[in-house]
């Protein structure tokens, strides 16, 4: 209901009172000249004229009251009316008010110059002010723009368009600018007049923070496209291409400014071959190698991987293709097999290759005899010494080559290791045509050779096995031609051929290479015999003893398999390895609780007379964190017969906190007048002197070799005590550490706690 409504309900009630007065005036007025001009026309008498002027007042009263009655009673209704009209409309307003406060907008309404009227409760908010400084203030100053160039704006927009919106910036109460979006409007009236404004307020922090992540998310995922190994391509329904990645650029040639929106099948129609109709039939991925020629020139392997594209509801929107070049790694698997298979210097087959194919062969021409050889060049090892192994790798490239023109298409040719050779010759006819062979390899590799402007004179050495009549299979005449090769090279023949002779040598191959893939496969396990004060029995050290079981031979001697690891260089690795492990189980114990004074460890004068042999020893010990005082080296007396190379050694291992002492003392030949000056803790007294304890000769012995270390100032340890008797003979002495098989033979490591747990 409009305000025209109302002011013209309080219009009529103000005037009502002075109609109401008027109306009585003039009925009074007429009614009284009227009447009175009857009765005196009509009534005679003074008792008539009164009765009748009595008559005429009550019927005035009657007459006016009835009209009065008639005319406010109208009125009422008129009114009442009203007020069911107004008590509608307030029910209205009400209700309006209610929708007003619930907008989730802040609503603003000024008059035509701008003064606010109306604002609901979310405009309060956003403005953080109270109503009350709200109304009666122009918007301006109630919205509290960041810059006031924002008002000239709205107006000058408003009066030419009759709204305006935008993205403000306001400030809250607490002095935060916040994101807002505000429009606005002016209202007319029916007569075009400007009656009011009204604007809507909206709260856009949440949008706009979304709208950063948003733009974050892209600007990531544009980065992840930019930079990914692989190359991303999107392609629409109509084939259109809409991504293509610097990666895809990369690997296919092809420019994005030239692929973009072009479609598929004029930029690279091979990459959807076969990929649509699987897509659309099988499933939403796909992959497949393929050979793609780059616009360089050359050719691309790739694995393509296809995978359809939806929209947020399910509808199918386009393809995607991740490029993937797996060129460089194609050739790599390429190299590898190749390797896998052949030596990579001669282009032969390596010794596995030869294995499976020699084996072949036999297999195939079981009826028929084979020759087998294996040929190593004399001294090899000095030629990379003297000259480099860049120098060697080529020797032994020209010895293949010549080995192939020997040999040509009469067997197979194979390098088996470092500078050795295999050949197989299948069906021979008679031992004279490998003899001749024989010659002639040796007559062509014993010739001068020239390589990079060095003359070198190389010599050969062959080693010749049969099938059948060696062994039956090709491992076991590898192992008889090898046997064969040894006696050749300690013999100084040329070739030499298998006799059964020469199995101890063949012996001694099996327990090298057994203890080389021993070694390698830690199978070498440790013993740990204890060191006693035999005075009060308590646990002095352990001593760390290699012991090897064999899976077929089964328990292997130490002096079968030490020997041989010295003759062949794998004490080198073994050692280490046994450092470690004892260190490893050092820290087990630790760590269980166990207390253990000290471990030693055997080294060998091969070992100890390695250059790096100290800072190994100082770099293990690091890495296990093991505390000076309790690595104990146990060193033969051949060490020190090289006094003066070997002194600077033992002085930094002292300084480091190793303990040494001398093994099996009084077996070898060390010089009295070092003993003095060697920083030694320990000597330990041989087996074979405490066993002659029993004898005079033998006590002497023992008294001597105790004498000489007290007068050193080093510690005595009797090692081998087997009785009662050698015991209390070396404690009479002043030997008090003893160990023997009297007070605990090698036990295993898990044996060791319980040995603790009786001391």
């Amino acid at each position: 209901m409009g305000n025209n409504f109302y002011d013209a309900k309080i219009h009529q009630l103000r005037q009502f009172p002075t109609k109401f007065l008027i109306l009585h005036l003039l009925i009074g007025l007429v009614w009284i000249t009227t009447s009175d001009q009857i009765v005196e026309v009509f009534v005679e008498g003074a008792e008539s004229l009164s009765f009748v002027q009595s008559l005429k007042g009550w019927l005035y009263v009657f007459v006016t009251g009835m009209f009065f009655y008639y005319y406010l009673t109208k009125e009422t209704k008129r009114n009442i009316n009203f007020y069911q009209k107004l008590q509608d409309n307030e029910e209205e307003i009400m209700l309006t008010n209610e929708a007003f406060n619930n907008l989730d907008q802040g609503l603003i309404i000024t008059d035509e110059n701008g003064y606010v009227l109306k604002v609901n409760k979310q405009f309060e908010d956003m403005v953080n002010l109270p109503v009350d400084e709200i109304i009666g203030e122009r918007y301006e100053r109630v919205l509290q723009f960041e810059t006031k160039d924002s008002y000239r704006k709205i107006r000058r927009q408003l009066e030419s368009e009759g709204h305006w919106e935008d993205e403000v910036f306001m400030e809250d109460g607490s002095g935060n600018v916040m994101p807002r979006y505000f429009t606005m409007h002016k209202v007319l009236d029916e007569h075009g007049k400007l009656t009011n404004y009204f604007g809507f307020l909206v709260d856009i922090k949440e949008t706009k923070q979304k709208d950063q992540i948003l733009h974050v998310t892209r600007n990531q995922l544009h980065g992840i496209l930019e930079h990914s190994p692989l190359g991303i391509i999107a392609i629409n329904r109509k084939g259109l291409i809409n991504v293509w990645n610097g990666q895809a650029e990369e690997i296919l040639g092809i420019s994005k400014q030239d692929a973009l929106n072009q479609p598929i099948t004029n930029v690279k129609p091979i990459l959807l071959q076969g990929a649509s109709t699987y897509l659309a039939s099988e499933g939403d991925i796909y992959k497949q190698h393929r050979e793609v020629k780059h616009t360089g020139g050359q050719s691309k392997y790739l694995q393509l991987t296809y995978s359809n594209l939806y929209n947020q509801d399910g509808k199918l929107i386009g393809m995607q293709v991740m490029v993937s070049d797996f060129t460089t790694e194609r050739e790599f698997k390429r190299e590898i097999n190749y390797l896998e298979h052949f030596d990579y210097i001669t282009g032969l087959y390596n010794f596995n290759t030869f294995n499976e194919e020699a084996a072949r062969k036999i297999e195939q021409n079981k009826e028929q005899e084979h020759a087998f050889m294996i040929l190593d060049i004399d001294r090899f090892h000095s030629i990379n010494q003297q000259y480099g192994t860049e120098f060697g790798d080529e020797v032994i490239l020209s010895i293949a080559k010549t080995i192939k023109q020997v040999v040509k298409s009469r067997g197979i040719i194979a390098r088996l290791k470092g500078d050795e050779f295999g050949i197989l010759i299948s069906n021979v006819n008679n031992y004279a045509d490998i003899k001749e062979l024989l010659q002639t390899l040796k007559n062509e590799l014993n010739q001068p050779t020239t390589i990079r402007d060095e003359i070198i004179h190389p010599t050969i050495s062959i080693g010749i096995a049969y099938y059948p009549q060696d062994d039956h299979d090709f491992e076991g005449i590898y192992q008889k031609a090898n046997a064969a090769l040894k006696n050749a090279k300690v013999d100084r023949e040329t070739y030499s051929f298998y006799e059964p002779s020469m199995n101890d040598h063949l012996e001694h191959y099996f327990y090298e290479n057994e203890l080389h893939r021993a070694i390698l496969n830690e199978e070498i396990e440790l013993h740990y015999q204890p060191k006693i004060d035999m005075k009060t029995g308590s646990i002095q050290g352990l001593e760390a003893l290699a012991r090897w079981y064999h899976p077929e031979k089964g328990t292997i001697s130490p002096g079968v398999f030490i020997p041989i690891a010295e003759e062949t260089g794998l004490i080198f690795s073994m050692t280490d390895y046994v450092l470690k492990r004892a260190c490893a189980d050092y820290v087990k114990w630790r760590d269980e609780g166990i207390h253990i004074p000290s471990f030693s460890v055997n080294i060998s004068a091969k070992q100890f007379s390695k250059r790096e042999f100290v800072s190994n020893v100082l770099e293990i010990l690091e890495d296990y964190q093991i505390p000076a005082g309790v690595l104990e080296i146990e060193i033969t007396e051949s060490i020190t017969m090289n006094i003066d190379n070997n002194m600077p050694k033992l002085n930094q291992l002292r300084e480091a906190g190793v303990m040494i002492s001398i093994d099996d003392f009084g077996t070898g030949y060390s010089s009295l007048r070092y003993m003095r000056d060697l920083p030694v803790d320990f000597v330990k007294i041989d087996r074979s002197f405490i066993s002659m304890i029993g004898q005079s000769d033998g006590k002497n012995m023992v008294d001597f070799m105790v004498d000489l270390a007290k007068l050193c100032e080093i510690d005595i340890v009797g090692e081998g005590i087997e009785t009662s008797d050698q015991m209390n003979y070396l404690l009479s002495i002043g030997c008090r550490i003893g160990q023997g098989f009297y007070f605990a033979r090698p036990m295993p490591f898990e044996e060791v706690q319980q040995l603790y747990v009786t001391h």
